[in-house]
């Protein structure tokens, strides 16, 4: 019987990019005006039990014809989807999270096996992770769009640092280690999974990549790096390369807390030989800085269907151009082509464009 190093060797030969984060199932729909209140959702993003999830999944397909549409269904999460963009691009990625043991699980491995992902997924009892991305005709305290986002993630949240060392001590990875460890900011405030995440990346010598995610995420990771309280933004010295993207808003909150300008403090940071930052500056294109300069990259204008994964697929296409050794432009510009694929669709299903 073959060992299970030699049923995985072809795999862990060829990975390059390593993500780690939340396994969640989007579903996107349009719905009636009252469908908001018969749920009580009452802000634009809020989370919900599993108990409700399973509600409002189930009454999504019981809405009356021609007040919604058939919901679409990906595999989603923000890792998940720049390991499934990155593999769709040519990267060999792997992806590690957590899922229950449900049909969203089973759909959650189908299409991300599909686009060429190595899954090293741990088994909860909890419920696989939603997202639900509701769009409404008559908006109520809702987004300018009448959107309203509703996540469970549920199962997701489990995954911790021993199901990682558990990844890692079946020597899977370690005969032929990933260049890049991915994650989003998600994970920033799971103390003991990021210590067992920088400790490998420190251990092996990895290239590290973040994406802070949100606004708030931003800010108060900008707040512990000010009281030099933060295990992440303190650690001294730095024994890996580092790439970090924000948005403009992130960008902007980050530095504000910090006391200083965007621009100025990202400039400063690049200075750094082993630091790259990038800042999605949505339809003006992309900011990337590195080696103490900043490279202003133009976007090509396109008609957003959707923007739920445009971050993830922008940061899928710079990793990409960056582990095929190209420089920092042409990797600012890869991103804008990747998040411009996924702009055009509700979530990223790579279906269209395979």
């Amino acid at each position: 019987m073959a060992s299970l190093r030699e049923v995985y060797k072809v795999e862990v030969l060829v990975t390059e990019l390593f993500c780690i984060g939340n396994a969640m199932v989007d579903v996107f729909a349009r719905v009636p005006p009252d469908f908001y209140g018969q749920f009580g959702l009452t802000a634009p993003i809020q989370h919900i039990d599993p108990v409700k999830a399973g509600e409002i999944l189930a009454a999504l397909q019981t809405c009356p014809p021609g007040n919604a549409l058939d919901p679409a269904i990906s595999s989603g999460g923000g890792a998940a989807n720049t390991a499934k963009i990155a593999s769709v691009l040519g990267i060999r990625s792997a992806f590690a999270g957590a899922v229950g043991s449900d049909a969203f699980a089973g759909l959650f491995k189908e299409e991300m096996e599909r686009s060429g992902v190595s899954l090293y997924l741990s088994s909860k009892k909890s419920s696989t992770g939603v997202f639900i991305s509701l769009n409404c005709e008559n908006p109520d305290k809702k987004d300018k769009e009448g959107r309203c986002i509703a996540a469970s993630p549920s199962a997701a949240l489990e995954f911790d640092a021993e199901d990682l060392t558990t990844i890692f001590s079946q020597s899977l990875l370690t005969d032929h280690l990933p260049r890049v460890v991915y994650i989003d900011g998600f994970l920033l405030n799971r103390e003991r999974l990021m210590r067992c995440i920088l400790e490998l990346v420190e251990k092996y010598r990895l290239c590290f990549a973040l994406d802070l995610g949100t606004v708030d995420i931003a800010a108060a990771q900008a707040a512990l790096a000010r009281q030099g309280n933060s295990f992440f933004w303190d650690r001294k010295p730095r024994r890996f390369p580092m790439i970090l993207f924000f948005n403009e808003k992130e960008a902007e909150i980050f530095a504000k807390v910090l006391g200083a300008g965007w621009e100025s403090l990202f400039l400063n940071a690049a200075g750094y030989t082993s630091v790259l930052i990038a800042v999605k500056l949505a339809e003006r294109g992309t900011a990337v800085f590195s080696g103490g300069a900043v490279y202003h990259v133009k976007a090509e204008p396109v008609k957003a269907m959707e923007s739920t994964g445009a971050g993830d697929a922008y940061a899928a296409g710079f990793l990409a151009s960056w582990l095929r050794g190209e420089n920092p432009p042409q990797c600012g510009q890869a991103g804008n082509e990747a998040a411009a694929l996924v702009l055009g669709s509700p979530g990223t299903s790579v279906l269209p464009f395979l």
